[in-house]
């Protein structure tokens, strides 16, 4: 019987996660899936790991080392159904993440893709957050309103999406050689199409414990790659007023993230150079926050990250605690 759904999991040295990743899958509420899991190379036993599970659903393919949008694309080719979901190897699905994208692609006919939020796991503080969503549970959105969002925070990741099979190909599938954002800019040529139906629950799981996370062997660049696909959409379909105010605005949360980065590490005269080039108006406040902690030594920033860290651990417990007495 052909599966309703394909995941496809890229997969790169990640023999401490892949298990969770995969359990996850296995175990949806929805059982008519299969999940190909593409082999990019990896130089530890990540891909042992996969071959311990015993399940037809599974399919292992193994490619040289190409990159994750490579190993993704690989899996497109490979995928049977006519919806395809993407999980990275150290996240994860909740329970019934599948059935929610199906119930969305019943709900949404006209949808080319389907979404949920995510949740931010802290294992190591035992903590979970998501960003803040504007949209109460499910509605089409489009490309502008997929701008707007973002001003809350990152609402979608590679892991929470699934796309129709056809669609993700007329897109030109994920940009080869791009190490950070290749999700995003995959997304935006996927709405240049047609509307995603967006589910503001959180559906997946985001893990901060992987070792070798592409936002932590990669330094987020000043310019990424989708700012260019959105920036020969403007010129191609004379884009002016507010929309292209809004995707400025979209721009700019990426330029604070990366300007934080470097202040971060110390380097804070290229943060402020990007913060002082930095024409916003929905970010004003965060964006002169940051060059107040520019002016701050690097053991400043890194006590006060620590003490945000202990707090949001004793919050987490306070509630854990209180569930317990009132459940």
């Amino acid at each position: 019987m052909r599966p309703d759904i394909s995941v496809v999991m890229p997969l790169y040295n990640k023999e401490k996660h892949v298990a969770r990743a995969v359990e996850s899958v296995l175990g949806q509420s929805y059982s008519n899936i299969e999940l190909i899991v593409i082999d990019d190379g990896s130089t530890d036993k990540s891909a042992e790991v996969v071959e311990r599970f015993k399940d037809n659903r599974i399919k292992l393919i193994r490619q040289e080392n190409l990159g994750v949008s490579a190993a993704r694309n690989t899996g497109i080719e490979w995928s049977q159904a006519t919806i395809i979901a993407f999980l990275d190897a150290d996240d994860a699905y909740k329970h019934n993440f599948i059935e929610r994208i199906v119930a969305l692609s019943n709900g949404h006919p006209e949808a080319v893709a389907y979404a949920l939020r995510y949740e931010v796991v802290r294992p190591l503080y035992d903590s979970r957050h998501h960003f803040k969503s504007p949209i109460e549970h499910s509605k089409l959105i489009d490309l502008p309103e997929f701008m707007r969002i973002w001003k809350y925070g990152s609402q979608i990741s590679a892991s929470s999406m699934a796309v129709r099979k056809k669609i993700i190909i007329e897109a030109g599938g994920f940009p080869v050689g791009v190490k950070l954002g290749e999700d995003i800019d995959t997304w935006i040529r996927v709405l240049f199409i047609g509307p995603i139906a967006y589910d503001s629950r959180p559906g997946s799981i985001y893990f901060l414990d992987a070792d070798n996370r592409a936002t932590k062997c990669h330094t987020p660049p000043a310019e990424y790659e989708f700012f260019d696909t959105l920036d020969k959409w403007i010129i191609r379909k004379n884009i002016t007023g507010e929309m292209a105010e809004e995707i400025n605005e979209f721009k700019n949360f990426f330029r604070l993230s990366h300007a934080h980065y470097q202040i971060r590490l110390g380097r804070q005269t290229i943060g402020r150079k990007i913060l002082f080039e930095c024409k916003t108006s929905y970010f004003m406040i965060e964006k002169y926050r940051l060059l107040l902690l520019s002016y701050a030594p690097k053991q400043i920033y890194d006590a006060l990250a620590t003490q945000r860290q202990a707090f949001s651990r004793i919050r987490n417990l306070i509630y854990k605690k209180y569930l317990t007495l009132y459940d």
